[in-house]
């Protein structure tokens, strides 16, 4: 997926490609109210539904964006500042690499490390 790509996306469409990215198979949205989006990662299921959990809302959740970099290997380089009031987060997979995955917001940290994210881990 190419970073304009991933600069266009909603945050429905950012919280389902981490989905997809950490191992989701299938997603449902509540009737009831749009924000609630479930997805459903097979790894988590024993045999009785346990797999559906609810999508934690990365591009704003501050909390929850941090913890998408648990997802990252150790050995890559991750740098998140403010920058000209504008939000960055930039990921390197390795030392050896010139161009990290780069992504920006000028409102918000969660989505710029929820962007970046995305960026990285198609790129791994």
């Amino acid at each position: 997926m190419k970073r304009e790509q991933v600069m266009a996306m909603t945050d429905s469409d950012l919280r389902i490609e981490v989905a997809k990215l950490t191992g989701a198979t299938d997603f449902a949205y509540s009737p009831y109210d749009e924000n609630r989006i479930q997805a459903y990662w097979p790894e988590n299921d024993k045999g009785d539904g346990e797999g559906w959990r609810e999508i934690p809302d990365y591009p704003n959740d501050i909390a929850a964006a941090w913890e998408l970099l648990e997802h990252c290997p150790p050995e890559w380089w991750i740098d998140c500042k403010t920058h000209n009031r504008a939000y960055e987060c930039s990921i390197l997979l390795d030392s050896g690499e010139v161009n990290p995955h780069y992504a920006s917001d000028s409102e918000k940290m969660d989505r710029a490390i929820t962007r970046a994210f995305i960026l990285a881990m198609e790129a791994k």
